[in-house]
């Protein structure tokens, strides 16, 4: 069965990926299975300096799915650069690079470094994380930056642009069209929820920022419904994500109109989730007889 797709420009041998800061650079996670099964991974974000992160506690869980304030935390362009990068040489599948930053000047310089980068096959542009004072949310929420931002990185980048949009907008559509007016490849869909916990007994929030993103299996329903209604007004393929714990989650993103689906906070539960899944997508063509990119054509709509 042919578990191959097409992804702006890129192929991939399944559509299968996890997602951006939950599967480390993904050599982690040789340990458990062979990366290269997959179709690809997308890396963990990248930024020009170095980033501490937010202050402790930064994680907790709710009843269906997790709250994380991490806030971007990693070693920056140089660590990147001279140590992680010559380890992906092992990893043998498409490689996504996710970059954040504060400002226009700092994406464009981090795609100018990432553009000669052979093993890096596309460049996820984060402008919608949740945990972060400043700078990349303020992109994702506002059309005029958001526009003016994917049209310099798309002048110079040698790679295809992949643009990371946030759920806590208006409409999620409205910014995806502006994403395809200014430039972009591809949209990844959807990154975290704002959320929040209290602890009934201390009478504090369970993060020390208060509110954080929301993410697992809880977001599914949402994510995959922005998902669908996206992939209506927009010619761009999407990786899709929000949820995805199960191969049947999978093939409903895929259904909703997804190219790829990303796999997130269940590689946190089980580091096999994503090959598991495969395995699953697998299954399930073979069953019915039909390819992944089929199955874009193959929802019913008409009751």
């Amino acid at each position: 069965m042919d578990l191959t797709v097409d992804f702006a420009g890129v192929h991939f041998k399944n559509p299968i990926v996890p997602t951006s800061g939950t599967f480390g650079n993904g050599v982690e996670y040789q340990q458990f299975f062979k990366v290269e099964k997959l179709g690809g991974i997308a890396l963990k974000a990248i930024t020009l300096e170095p980033r501490e992160g937010n202050p402790s506690p930064r994680v907790c869980e709710t009843e269906a799915g997790m709250i994380n304030s991490i806030g971007l935390q990693n070693e920056g362009w140089t660590y990147f650069e001279n140590i992680i990068y010559p380890k992906l040489n092992q990893l043998k599948t498409n490689i996504i690079a996710n970059i954040a930053a504060n400002s226009i000047d700092e994406y464009v310089t981090l795609i100018k470094k990432l553009s000669p980068l052979e093993n890096i096959k596309i460049i996820e542009l984060n402008v919608s994380c949740p945990n972060i004072d400043s700078g990349e949310i303020h992109f994702g929420a506002n059309e005029t930056l958001l526009g003016k931002l994917i049209h310099h990185c798309r002048k110079e980048s040698k790679k295809p642009l992949m643009v990371k949009l946030s759920p806590n907008v208006t409409s999620i559509v409205n910014m995806a069209k502006v994403c395809e007016q200014a430039g972009a490849d591809a949209l990844s869909l959807v990154n975290t929820f704002v959320g929040m916990r209290i602890d009934v007994d201390n009478k504090k929030p369970m993060i020390k920022k208060i509110m954080g993103g929301y993410s697992g299996t809880g977001i599914k329903p949402i994510a995959l419904r922005m998902v669908y209604e996206v992939s209506q007004k927009v010619n761009l393929p999407i990786l899709g994500i929000g949820g995805v714990s199960k191969w049947q989650d999978a093939i409903e993103f895929l259904l909703a109109g997804a190219t790829l689906v990303g796999v997130g906070t269940a590689n946190l539960i089980d580091p096999k989730s994503a090959y598991r899944i495969l395995k699953g997508v697998k299954r399930y063509c073979e069953k019915q007889a039909i390819n992944t990119m089929e199955l874009r054509r193959h929802l019913k709509v008409d009751f």
